[in-house]
């Protein structure tokens, strides 16, 4: 089912693109869904963490992310990437937002 939309997240065949607050451009390609973070966020999706810490974006929108995230990892086919802890993300994630 693509398109599909996730609160302010809208799951193409290609992206996950922000739906939201007018002037804010922001897409996640299929290619770069499953890439981890630098350095000590190596084991966390790279993506969940860079925009948890957006001013425009809320908590209900973080969490509305997650899991368009987890959606397409499955429309797409790619599924998660095995280096990657969903749980090391989330903990990241709250720490962001704070």
């Amino acid at each position: 089912m693509i398109p599909f939309q996730i609160g302010n997240w809208l799951i193409t065949t290609d992206e996950i693109k922000w739906v939201g607050v007018p002037n804010v451009d922001c897409s996640i390609s299929k290619d770069s869904l499953n890439e981890p973070g630098p350095g000590e966020r190596r084991t966390m999706y790279d993506w969940l963490i860079h925009l948890a810490g957006k001013a425009w974006v809320t908590t209900v929108d973080v969490y509305s992310l997650n899991t368009a995230f987890v959606y397409a990892q499955t429309a797409w086919g790619i599924g998660q990437n095995p280096n990657i802890s969903f749980v090391d993300t989330f903990v990241e994630q709250a720490n962001v937002m704070r």
